[in-house]
Formats: structure tokens, sequence, C-alpha cells
């Protein structure tokens, strides 16, 4: 600068003239400035301690960046399988990318380089809060604000026990044993369309026809957390057989043939002998109801077209059953004519 110490130095902020000048003692005096914003320093006219006055045409510019603030939220009460809940970091002003700083509890965790919004998926239990954030200007956020709360609840232990397993027709009742651990409520579906809340012990269910039943367990804790166990039960038809003592083949359409009455079998042989021993007649066809006007599976008395003398016959039966169990019926059957 020219002239003599002090100079008194004119200057405008954001072009509006200072209130009050600068008064430099010597060629490098400083003044210090603090704006909050970004602002236009303009250096306009400077007077020497002799009143000589000097005009200038100078500027400085001072960027204010602005510090970012981040918020932290969500979280929730999950249940431990698998599923997962969200939480969210919110940054606003700064200048992005932001690399952040948090903790989990008693963890420290980083997520470098992320924008505004930054979403955390999680199952990790915990206090969730914001332990520093810098943006790609090195600013370092003063505002943050905000927790999450992320709440993992166990899953209840399901298992249960049935019987008796398999089963026929004859003994539908099936017995359900509840030995689950850690629910407060569950239901029973029995594949039939019934259902029955569980007693938290055993209850039974009656089954009123053949087939494979797929009964489901669901249970539930006190925070809503379920688990579902399947199991197939077995009604399987029942073997019965009902073997004549007598029969009249006199065409009157009542009683004409010999016919057992078999059911809940996979193969079947009757043989018919005669005193001699001598096999008759021979059928491996079967069925549970009577046939009046005869059918395969039915002797009509005849022997070779010929009608059989009355009196008392042997027959033979070998069936394997539902369950693929080899039995033998034998007995004899009176032809009264």
């Amino acid at each position: 600068m020219l002239g003599q110490s002090s100079w008194v130095l004119g200057y405008d902020i954001n072009g509006i003239p200072a209130p009050t000048p600068i008064t430099l003692s010597n060629i490098i005096d400083s003044i210090t400035v603090a704006p909050n914003v970004t602002t236009v320093y303009t250096f306009n006219n400077i007077i020497d301690q002799n009143l000589c006055p000097d005009t200038l045409s100078d500027a400085i510019t001072i960027t204010v960046n602005s510090l970012p603030e981040v918020v932290i939220s969500g979280g929730g009460s999950i249940c431990d399988d698998g599923t997962t809940t969200d939480v969210i970091f919110n940054t606003t002003s700064g200048t992005p990318t932001y690399d952040i700083e948090y903790s989990v509890g008693i963890d420290n965790e980083f997520a470098p380089g992320v924008g505004y919004q930054h979403v955390i998926s999680t199952n990790k239990a915990g206090l969730y809060t914001i332990k520093n954030i810098e943006d790609s200007k090195g600013c370092i956020g003063k505002n943050l604000s905000g927790s999450a709360q992320v709440i993992v609840n166990p899953m209840p232990e399901i298992n249960f026990t049935t019987y008796p397993q398999p089963t026929d027709i004859n003994d539908p009742v099936i017995y359900f044993v509840d030995q689950s651990v850690g629910h407060v409520s569950g239901v029973w579906s029995f594949g039939d369309e019934d259902s029955l809340a569980t007693n938290f012990y055993k209850v039974n269910h009656t089954y009123k026809d053949t087939g494979s039943y797929l009964v489901n367990l669901m249970i539930a804790t006190d925070s809503g957390c379920t688990v579902l166990k399947s199991q197939t039960i077995i009604i399987n038809q029942a073997f019965t057989l009902y073997v004549p003592n007598s029969f009249t083949p006199n065409n009157d359409l009542r009683n004409d043939h010999f016919l057992p009455i078999v059911d809940g079998v996979q193969e079947y042989q009757l043989s018919i002998y005669d005193r001699l021993g001598q096999r008759i007649f021979e059928t491996t066809d079967f069925t549970n109801q009577y046939c009046v006007e005869g059918c395969g599976a039915a002797w009509d008395g005849k022997i070779n077209g010929a009608f059989a003398p009355s009196g008392s016959y042997v027959y033979a039966i070998v069936v394997i059953d539902v369950n693929g169990k080899e039995q033998t019926f034998e007995g004899t059957v009176t032809l009264i004519r």
C-alpha cells in the first residue's frame, strides 16, 4: 500500500457498504471475519494517515459450507426367523456423499459414501444411535439426533406327536400331543376342514373316512411370532371278511350264491373243494357287497355247469390285506337244495 500508515479501508459486504471501515496499522495487517453464509467482500477505497485517498477494485469470496445434519429413525420389534426391519438415516444440508459412524449397543459401525437417505435392513438387536457424520467437503455434523431400537424376539420351539399311526377306519380316533415350548396360543388343523385350539397338551380327533390327511399345528408367542409344523395322518381301509355258512341256489334271488364279503385287501383268492378234496371253484375276484344275480366273486353252486349236490363243501380264502399282511381262512359251507 502507498501513503503513510495507518490506513482506513472501505468495503462492501455482498454489495452493502460495511457499517465500519477497517483500520490497518501496517502493510501486512489482517482482520478476522466469520460469516455464516457465503459472502463477497468488495474493497473500494482507502485513506492513509494524511487523508490521502485512493480507489480500489478488489474482491474476496468466502464460501461457507453448511454442516450436515442427520436424524436416525425406524427399527421395531421383529421375530428371530430371518425377518428384518429398516433403520433409516436421513441427512439434510452438507454436501453428499457422507461417511456415517453409528453404534449398535456397544458395537461401532461405519457406513461410507452414502447419500441423503441411507437405509439398513437389519435383524441385529440393539439401540442404534449416531456418533458422527462427515460430508464430502470434510464438514463434520453437529446436529445428530434420533435413535432406533431393534428388538429381536425368540421363536417358539414347535413339536408334537400323534398316535396311533398308521391306523384304519375301525380305529379312527387319533390323539395329538402338543409338546411345543414358548408359545401362548396355537391351532390344530386336522386336514378335513376341522380345527381346534391347542390346550398345550393332548387333544383327539375322529376321522370319518379313509385317506391321507395333512395335519398342521401353528403356534404363536406373546410377541406374535408364529411357526408351523405339519404331519400326514394315514387312515387305512379296514380289513373285514364275512363268510356265510350256507346258501340255497334255487334261483329265488335270495341267498342263491356262496359269496364271502371282503374289504380292505390288496389280493384275494377263494377256492372251494368237494368232499374228495378236488377243487371245484376258484376266483380272485372279490366284492364288499352282495351281488344278487351273481358275479365273478360268487360260486353259484354248480360244478362244470351241473348242479352240485347238497352237502358240505370246504372253502379256503387267502388274502393280502391293506397292510400287506397275508392271512388264510378255512371252513365249510353247506349247500342246501
